[in-house]
This record gives C-alpha cells, structure tokens and sequence, in this order.
C-alpha cells in the first residue's frame, strides 16, 4: 500500500488474520492518502473457522490473531458482509462495527440464469454428498443417518462421497469411510480428486439428491451452485445457508435440526416419497453484481467529500508529552505524578527506559496521530513496535503486549503507549492496589475492564537501547509465568458471573479457568465439565456446569 496506495480510492480486504490491522489503524487515523478508505468483507476469523472441530484454541498466538481481526473490523470505514447471519454472530461475540454496515450477497456466476426460474420436480433414489471430506462438513453426521438407511427399504440406493481428502477421527477420510461402509448394504462410491466438471456431471447424474450436511457456512457458493445447475438437494440450516434462497418457499429442502437424526429423518422422508424440488436463488443473490455496483457508484460520489474531510484534519497537532518511565515504576506513584496535572487534555507518551527517546521527525508524527483520537472511534490508545538490534521488527499486541525475538528467549516488558492524559487517568487504577508495579500490559487490562481498546500501531518504530534474557517466559506462544495474576486480583477482575460460567462451560480446554482457589476440585464426566462447590449451608455439592450454582469464592 505503501508503493501503490496512491493509485486507490477503496482497498477491498477481509479480515481474515488479521494481516490489515496496521493499514485499518493508519487509514482510521486519516494518514493515508486522502479519501482512502477501507472496506472489509468479513469471513468470520479465525474462532470462526474453529466451529464443528475437536476444539477452540485458546493460545496467545490464536488470540492475538482473533484481535487483530476484531480490530481491523472496527476500525475499517465499511463493512460489507455476504450474509445478515454474519454480522449477527460477531456482534454476538460483542465485536463492534462501524456505523456503514451493510449486507451485499457475493456476486455468484451464472446466478441471472435464476431470473424466471421456477422449482422442478425431479425424482430421486441415490444419495451424494459433495463437500471437503472433513468434520466441518458434517460427515460423520452424515455417515450417522446413513446408518438408518438399508437397500431393503431402498433397492435403488447408492451413495456417493465426492470431495477432497481431509482426516476425521485422526484417520484419512477415505480410511474413515471405509471403515464406516462395512455397516452399509449398499453401494458407495469415495470420488476424489475429481475436476470441477467431473463433480458436477456426477451430481447432476439422474436419481442424484445431494446432502449437504455442512455445521459451518456463511454463504456457500456449492449451494448457490446446485442452485444454478438445478441439481435437487437438502440442507442444514445453518450460517447464511436459507439467505440464498426463500426459506418459506424451499422450506422443504430445509434440514431444521442440525443432527444426524435430523439429517436421517429428512433423507428418509424424501426418498420415500421419491422426488424433491429443484431450489431457486433469492433474488438478492441473484442482483448480486448490481448491488455492487450501486455501491462503488455511490462512493464515487461521496469521494470529493472524503478528501476534503481528510485535508481539513492535516492541519490539527497536538503537543505530545514524554513520560519517561523509570525500571519498574510504582504504579500510585506513577498515576500520582502523571494525573497530579491540570488540565489533562494533552496527549502523553509513556515511553519505557528501554527505549530511546524518538527523533524529531517520528514526534511530528506522533503529534500528528495524537491529534486523531477524536476522530478514530473505538480507539484510546496506540501502543508500539521496536527495532530489534538484529534489523527484525517486533510489535507489542494483545494479549501479552510484550516485545519479543521470536528465536531467542529475549523480551522487554513494556512498550511504548500514546494515550490521553485524561484516558489514562480516568482507566488505570492502582489504588485497587491489585498491581503494585505499571506494565503495558496492566494498563490494557484496565482498559478492556472500562471497554478502551489499546490498539497496535506500526509506525514510529522505536529504538531498543537493551534486550533482556528472560528463558521460556519469553517465548510468543505463551503468557510469561511471572505475569500471572494472583488469585485475589484475578477475583477483582472476573467478568459478569454468566460470562464467567459461559466460558467454563463452552471452553474447557485446557481447563475451563484457573481456580480462585486451591483444591476447587474439577473433572469431566460424560455429561461435560462437572464442579464442587459450597452451597449456601457450607456442604459440598458436585454440579453440571450449566446448573443454576451459588458461587462462594474463598481465597485463601
């Protein structure tokens, strides 16, 4: 964007990674190129993707990559999102989104053949399911309901698997339906490696009814496409799946409760009666390519007054104010002299003895995006990266906010943060006196507990005088054990207790959440996670997790 950036009016990106975070941040603060504006196309993250599997990942790399991809969708200029479906769930995840927030359904080829078409009847007795080979899909749910299914009930049955491989249950997926078909009196045919004209001649093939069994979609474009080809088929409702066609009007094609007893009972109930209707596209979907287009004309008229908005601001600094930070400041004392000020509209750098202090230039550009809080919503404070002694570039992020090597155990604890004095003031409270030393990463903590977000910034990039060895603690895949909060701070800073339970219960990997206190004993039983706990008579009581529990915390 650097090099070409001039030559845009719009970048269009998803938020995928989080690789856009920087170019969201520096867009959202108006430092680019006049009227640039970012556009993101959500595909949900990473979490997301995570759906259907064995398990959510709960690491801090996995975490820091789920941020940036929060961040970037909130501080993106628009969002456009296939499916409503997807911005329901992740503002259901409480992630926020800007006020331009629209839903446009991906252009889908071939779609306008949809304009006049009517459903048709086509009669079937064969089975496909046709989709990766994998867990997310739903195939085991699938091979489950086929269990149900006999060739003495259906003489004509054949079932075919038509996808790429992938593993289920640790095994390859061709050995895993394998494994599965000896159960089976009826044909079945494992199609891989096919080409796309191979997949859909073969599902088109007469008698085909095809099974889609997928526990995670936005909008799938294999659904959109039997659609298109007229090829019969039935679905789990769910992600964005009923947007592409009249849920009312296909509401037979429509597998309501996403199981393989549903799934079971839906296959069944069709080739008993022998036939099922073709399904036609929403005509959402269908105008897809105009919706388009009506939306890029209507920013080219808007575009005058974006760069006229992103000249006006170039004119406004603001003075920036270097706190030097001293080795392991007390926290009060440091609130005492940093707040002890007024008035407290200026813009302060917390700038760590670590590092040196910025050139001139870098603090012109530090009063430049000192100058911009106003104006990027959802943002506090910028935190940022350093040049490492080796040339490398490392950045303080959520949630550790530590610089690392990476190769080698070396890390500084603090980074430097651009903050209003006021903010900093009103969100940092030591005199809870759970943290008696500042960090950057206690002050995030303070931030997030009074919803401020600490955003990551990459430019300037800072000069590290030192680099310390601190062993294992150091390395980005986990959260150094001299960080660990104390069990009387982590009670202070517990989250409302239904978020509590919620994340004990929905996340039990590696363990639903630290103990507040020792011996709070813990095991999974065939039920899910079970606790003990005191009721209000003191007896000890062994519960589900999703039991109505009265909580009585002794910290000892």
């Amino acid at each position: 964007m650097e090099t070409s950036g001039q030559k845009c009016d719009i970048v269009h990106a998803h938020e995928w990674g989080g690789a856009l975070q920087p170019l969201a941040a520096v867009l959202a603060a108006r430092m680019g190129k006049p009227g640039l504006r970012l556009a993101i196309e959500p595909h949900g993250g990473h979490y997301w993707s995570t759906q259907g599997g064995q398990q959510r990942p709960t690491d801090v790399m996995t975490l820091r990559i789920d941020d940036h991809e929060r961040v970037t969708l909130n501080l993106a200029d628009f969002v456009i999102s296939p499916t409503a479906y997807m911005l329901a769930y992740l503002r259901q995840r409480g992630w926020t989104l800007p006020n331009n927030t629209t839903v446009i359904p991906n252009i889908v080829p071939g779609a306008h053949s949809q304009l006049s078409a009517e459903r048709q009847k086509v009669f079937v007795w064969k089975l496909a399911f046709f989709g990766r080979l994998d867990e997310r899909k739903g195939l085991k749910q699938f091979c489950t309901a086929l269990d149900s299914l006999s060739s003495v009930d259906f003489p004509r049955l054949e079932v075919d698997f038509i996808g790429s491989e992938a593993k289920v249950d640790m095994l390859p997926s061709r050995e895993y339906l394998r494994r599965r078909a000896t159960a089976w009196d009826f044909k079945v045919n494992i199609l891989g490696g096919l080409l796309r004209s191979e997949a859909l001649a073969r599902i088109k093939s007469e008698g085909t009814l095809v099974v889609f069994s997928s526990l995670v979609e936005n909008l799938p474009f294999v659904v959109a496409e039997a659609c298109i080809e007229r090829v019969p088929f039935i679905t789990f409702d769910v992600g964005g799946v009923s947007e592409l066609f009249n849920p009312v009007e296909n509401e037979d094609v429509i597998v309501n409760e996403v199981s393989a007893a549903g799934l079971a009972a839906k296959t069944r109930a069709v080739l008993k009666r022998g036939w099922m209707k073709t399904t036609v596209l929403s005509p959402a979907v269908v105008t897809g390519d105009a919706s388009w287009q009506q939306w890029h004309q209507q920013l080219e008229i808007e575009l005058p007054r974006y760069i006229e908005q992103d000249l006006d601001s170039r004119g406004h600094k603001t003075a920036v104010n270097i706190v030097n930070l001293p080795a392991n400041p007390t926290a009060l004392q440091l609130k005492h002299q940093i707040c002890n000020i007024e008035p407290r509209e200026d813009t302060i750098l917390l700038l760590p003895q670590e590092f040196e202090e910025p050139p001139a230039d870098d603090l012109d550009q530090l009063s430049l995006l000192g100058a911009r809080f106003a104006h990027v919503p959802g943002v506090s404070g910028f935190i940022f990266g350093a040049s490492l002694p080796d040339g490398r570039l490392s950045y303080a992020t959520t949630p550790t906010y530590m610089i690392y090597h990476g190769y080698e155990a070396l890390c500084v604890e603090d980074a430097p943060i651009l903050i209003k004095r006021q903010t900093f003031c009103d969100t940092y409270l030591p005199e809870a006196r759970d943290f008696h030393t500042y960090h950057s990463w206690v002050l995030a903590l303070h931030m997030r507990q009074n919803r401020k977000s600490l955003v990551s910034y990459h430019r300037p990039t800072f000069v590290l005088r030192n680099f310390t060895t601190a062993g294992s603690g150091c390395r980005p895949d986990r959260v150094p054990r001299f960080r660990q909060i104390s069990p009387r701070s982590a009670a202070n800073l517990l989250a409302p207790a239904e978020e509590v339970l919620l994340a004990q219960h929905l996340a039990p990997w590696p363990k639903p959440a630290m103990s507040l206190r020792q011996g709070f004993d813990r095991f999974q039983g065939h039920r899910g996670w079970r606790y003990n706990y005191f009721d209000s008579s003191g007896e000890m009581i062994c519960e589900p997790a999703a039991a109505a529990v009265q909580w009585h915390v002794v910290i000892k």
